[in-house]
């Protein structure tokens, strides 16, 4: 991490973490953190951050606003929940997305993990991967109670006036919770 640079990370990593505490003694830097569906990993890990004594400056975008914010980013960091034989890595649902966001950008993306993450897995594609079931997600319309925050001037706790969507039974929700990103696109 350079002096200036603008970091880009995915989801909660202790690793992650240290690396950016550490660089944040002697560099100033900002980090942009995507939101991190639907543990809100990235909003968790930028409000540790902000509140830190080392006040790095922290932005969260929407998972999906990643193309739009990759213009702005210098290094793309990621931690793993495992590194897999190929040299490829298995992590939070998305970063397969950034890595190849990252790629057609010309921006390098670092994998940062303790050796304890190495695993016996060999995955070729996502359906390699062992099937970690679905992870439980809501659906909510997050434009509809801003504005009528806004419109009533409102200052009730916005999470209260969020418009749940209710789905119906035969729409399948697919939630896992990781995704393997390609030895490839690793710098």
């Amino acid at each position: 991490i350079q002096e200036g640079q603008t970091v880009l990370t995915h989801g909660m990593s202790r690793v992650v973490a240290s690396i950016l505490l550490k660089a944040a003694e002697t560099k100033h830097f900002d980090i942009i953190f995507l939101e991190g569906r639907p543990d809100a990993a990235g909003s968790k890990a930028a409000k540790a951050y902000a509140s830190h004594s080392s006040s790095i400056p922290t932005t969260v975008v929407l998972d999906a606003a990643v193309g739009h914010v990759m213009e702005r980013v210098d290094v793309v960091l990621v931690g793993a929940e495992a590194i897999v034989e190929n040299g490829g890595f298995v992590n939070k649902m998305g970063t397969y997305a950034l890595a190849a966001c990252a790629q057609a950008h010309g921006k390098p993306l670092y994998v940062a993990a303790e050796s304890l993450k190495f695993s016996r897995l060999y995955p070729l594609n996502q359906r390699d991967l062992p099937d970690l079931g679905n992870s439980p997600i809501s659906f909510v319309d997050t434009t509809s109670s801003s504005s009528s925050m806004k419109q009533k001037g409102n200052n009730q706790d916005q999470s209260s006036l969020l418009e749940s969507i209710d789905l119906p039974e035969s729409v399948t929700i697919d939630n896992p919770p990781c995704d393997f990103t390609p030895a490839s696109f690793i710098n």
